[in-house]
Order: C-alpha cells, then sequence, then structure tokens
C-alpha cells in the first residue's frame, strides 16, 4: 500500500481527506447502486453447484487473508473435505483464468496464487472473471469447497459462508470511503456476515486469529530456529508486503535491532533487494522468497546462510473454530 495513503488513512482526521470526500460521497452512491441491481436482478448473481467460501475485508491492504486461506485449506482437508482455491490473479501476466500446474509458472498468475500453490499443492485457479474461474474449478476438479481469496466485493458470485478479517491494529483507519479512506465498503457490511474474525489477535471473547512469527527458516539448510536466537543482533528487514508494521512489531518484541528496506505490496524482486555490504542476517517473509528463489537469473545471495525466511504460524481461537465447525457440520454432515 502506498505510504502516501497510509498516512492519510490510518492518521488523525487531515486536510487531505476532506477534499477526497467528495469523491468518496460518489463511490459510496457507486457502489450502493450496484449492489441494488444485483439485488432487483439487472446483474447476475451466479450460483454453483458447489460451496462457496468467501474469505475478504472491508479495508484496502493486508489484513492477513492468503494466510487464512492456506490456514483454512489444511483444516478443511483433514476433514476430508477437498479444496479448490481461487485468486484473482492481481498484478498478474495473464488475461484468462488459467490452473496452476507447478512452482516454476506459478509466479505469472500473481503473487497470492503463487504463495497458495506453494504452501498448498492444492487445487488453484488464478484469474480476473472469478465467475469463470469458479466455473472452470468445477469442471476440472470435483471439490466439495471452493474458497475465493478476496472476493468479498464481487457480488457476482453467490456465497454459502463469508469470513470477514478486521486487522486488529489498523482497524477501519479513518472510518471514511475510499478515496478518503481505506474502506471498500461501510461498516454496515458487517451487519451481514458470517464470521467477522479479528486478525493478529488474542482476544477469547471474540472469533480472533493470532498470528506468531516465532521460528525463522535458514534459506541455505532449510533448519528452523527459534527467532528468540536473535535478540540484541542486527538485521536487514526485507519484505513487499500490505502491512510491513506487524513484522517490525515481532522484531522490536524479541529485542531484535533492525534496518527496514520496505517496498510496496506485490512488489516485483529483482534480486538486488538482498544484497548489502555487510553480513548481516537478512529476514525475509515467505511470500518474498517465493518470488526471489524463482527469478530467472536469482541473486547469488539467495541461498546462503544470512537468509532467513520469517515462518508465519496461525492459530484462529476456539470462538473462530466453533463457528466454522458448526457450518460444516451443517454443510458437510452428512457426507464427511
Amino acid at each position: 500500500m502506498n505510504n502516501f495513503f497510509v498516512k492519510i488513512w490510518y492518521g488523525p482526521l487531515n486536510i487531505l481527506s476532506v477534499i477526497l470526500f467528495p469523491l468518496s460521497v460518489i463511490f459510496f452512491l457507486t457502489i450502493t447502486l450496484r449492489k441494488f441491481f444485483y439485488k432487483i436482478g439487472i446483474f447476475k448473481v451466479f450460483k454453483f453447484k458447489t460451496p462457496i467460501l468467501i474469505v475478504g475485508n472491508l479495508t484496502v491492504g493486508g489484513t492477513g487473508k492468503t494466510p487464512l486461506v492456506i490456514w483454512l485449506n489444511n483444516y478443511f482437508t483433514e476433514r476430508g473435505i477437498k479444496v479448490g482455491i481461487i485468486t484473482s490473479g492481481y498484478r498478474s501476466n495473464i488475461k484468462n483464468s488459467s490452473i496452476i500446474r507447478s512452482d516454476l509458472e506459478a509466479p505469472k498468475y500473481g503473487d497470492e496464487a503463487s504463495l497458495i500453490y506453494s504452501e498448498t499443492r492444492t487445487n488453484v485457479i488464478s484469474g480476473k472473471d472469478r465467475v469463470l474461474s469458479t466455473l472452470m474449478m468445477e469442471k476440472e476438479f470435483k471439490c466439495d469447497l471452493i474458497i475465493h481469496d478476496d472476493g468479498l466485493q464481487n457480488y457476482s458470485i453467490h456465497r454459502d459462508l463469508e469470513i470477514l478479517l478486521i486487522d486488529s491494529e489498523k482497524k477501519f483507519g479513518n472510518g471514511l470511503l475510499l478515496p478518503a479512506g481505506p474502506l471498500r465498503e461501510t461498516k454496515n457490511r458487517l451487519d451481514c456476515t458470517d464470521i467477522i474474525a479479528i486478525n493478529n489477535s488474542s482476544d477469547s471473547t471474540v472469533p480472533a486469529i493470532e498470528l506468531n512469527n516465532s521460528k525463522i527458516k535458514n534459506s541455505l539448510t532449510s533448519k528452523t530456529h527459534n527467532i528468540k536466537e536473535f535478540s540484541g543482533k542486527r538485521v536487514h528487514l526485507v519484505t513487499g508486503i500490505g502491512n510491513p508494521s506487524r513484522l517490525e512489531n515481532i522484531l522490536k518484541k524479541h529485542k531484535i535491532l533492525y534496518c527496514s528496506h520496505l517496498y510496496k505490496d506485490h512488489h516485483k524482486y529483482n534480486g538486488d533487494e538482498i544484497i548489502f555490504k555487510d553480513d548481516l542476517p537478512i529476514f525475509i517473509t515467505t511470500k518474498d522468497y517465493i518470488k526471489l528463489k524463482l527469478l530467472k537469473t536469482p541473486s547469488p545471495f539467495i541461498k546462503n546462510n544470512n537468509l532467513w525466511i520469517m515462518q508465519l504460524d496461525i492459530s484462529p481461537n476456539i470462538k473462530f473454530t466453533s463457528y466454522l465447525d458448526n457450518w460444516i457440520n451443517l454443510e458437510f454432515g452428512n457426507e464427511n
């Protein structure tokens, strides 16, 4: 996310938000009219044979949707439910819906698609037209459930379950709609969502998901270490994700001295980003590492004992899993 807008949206109400507010009014009228057209049938809503689960959010920027989709895939798979996953192909090189079949080709289908395929090895289809992607998934694979990574605001798709993520730190920013604020829809959207989960939170009173980066893996040896081993040491943090402040807070928590090298979300790496004149450890995320290691001419630093991949561990609380289990019993109780 552009730092310019981060300052406007997530800081105190400022003159720029006031200037942009008329555009937010136009945006509000546009999305309201669009939703009305879907409601009265002018715009078609597609109902599929396979149950559809949507993971999304109300704000622009990262709230951990893709890591949750990966966790959900594993959770359902462990219960004998075969999952297919749809991604938007944001900033990809493709025009049509496409099935990902290997790690080598995955990057051209977008960051989220590449990460999901790498972490799950499940059926993943990337494409800008989610309806066509879903139809392709039903035609090519016999899935019990199709999960859409993002897509909460895509009303052309009938959904059987919605999970809406809220970032515990940023929440809704200044509470205004785009472009004066970060909201894609008004907060009234919360009233018609199945599961509202607070991300990066240990709150036990509401559905919440705790994110931990307590483990870190060496890119050369693949051995996993506790991140506490770096306490008091200096490192480079190199990342291009939507919410890098969460990683910085992790390093602060463990008293790791860091120099941040932050790139915009979906940054296209060339390998120079991890080259430094010193020999300090370099911390990156799995999302960053996948893009770096699959470069046609990867940096010589991609395989060295100073490059460390921060491991993300997702732990939804009992409130969250109880809601999910209830839905699973209702939807799949007689089959699984």
